[in-house]
């Protein structure tokens, strides 16, 4: 069930429609926040056209770090990635859905941090790290709110113990139980701005590693509230939330949470 997990999350939407004239576009700079803007047509990507209501006419080279592009399309919220030096009229052509797609663009290693960033000069935000692979924290993430899941585990690696230090001088901080893929995550207090070190002990005899760090308290605030907005002012269905957050999430390269949104739709 876990190796499935990718393709329910996108073709469950499909179930229900939205209103036949409702439009949604939504787009965004794929480079963490502080690598350089991304540009459409070499103009940067403004405000009035990340907040537009139909990506169908969108035509241009695509520049910086690439774009992010959600689309409402057959009442479905479909996600899509326009490279960098590709034209995004080809992008929003394609026919398929991209499903599984997004998580792995979602872990894909960064060759750069945020400005500002509290990991270390060497660049490691983890997304490169084997506990990132099986969908344990990497990055930015919001401070710990619900339970987590694995994603794309292997049978073997549903279970086990991950122990979690403090980055900077190897404090242990929480051991906890794994059992099924879900984590309680919910379960961690971490201050905020600091970096963590984890190891996960599978019931399979592996031993995964990883690194992440957390946001503040307000990013949370604000994600929520962004959400909210975007919901109402696109008239988007409530059953299409966590879609819309993990699209808000990506903006502010918490790549963690937007998966985790994603995995677990509905639970909020």
């Amino acid at each position: 069930m876990l190796q499935r997990i990718t393709s329910w999350i996108f073709f469950a939407l499909a179930c229900c429609a939205f209103d036949a004239n409702a439009q949604y576009c939504r787009l965004s700079c794929s480079g963490p926040t502080g690598e350089g803007p991304c540009t459409l047509d070499e103009r940067p990507l403004s405000q009035d056209l990340a907040a537009g209501q139909d990506c169908s006419g969108l035509k241009g080279k695509v520049g910086g770090n690439g774009i992010a592009v959600w689309q409402l399309e057959k009442g479905d919220l479909v996600f899509r990635q326009a490279e960098a030096n590709s034209l995004i009229e080809h992008t929003l052509a394609k026919a398929d859905r991209v499903g599984t797609g997004l998580f792995a663009f979602l872990r894909r290693p960064r060759s750069g941090v945020p400005a500002g960033s509290p990991f270390d000069k060497g660049k490691d935000d983890g997304s490169n790290s084997s506990g990132a692979a099986i969908g344990l924290p990497f990055g930015l993430i919001l401070p710990p709110h619900r339970p987590a899941v694995l994603v794309d585990a292997a049978p073997g690696d549903a279970d086990g113990e991950l122990s979690v230090v403090d980055g900077a001088t190897n404090r242990p901080i929480a051991r906890l139980p794994v059992r099924g893929g879900v984590i309680p995550f919910d379960k961690l207090s971490l201050p905020e701005k600091k970096v963590y070190r984890y190891s996960f002990a599978s019931a399979g005899n592996r031993k995964l590693e990883g690194t992440f760090s957390v946001t503040s308290v307000q990013t949370e605030r604000d994600v929520s509230e962004e959400t909210e907005y975007v919901m109402g002012k696109d008239k988007i269905p409530p059953r299409h939330r966590e879609m819309v957050r993990a699209a808000r999430l990506m903006e502010y390269d918490l790549r963690w949470d937007a998966m985790q949104s994603l995995a677990n739709r509905g639970s909020r």
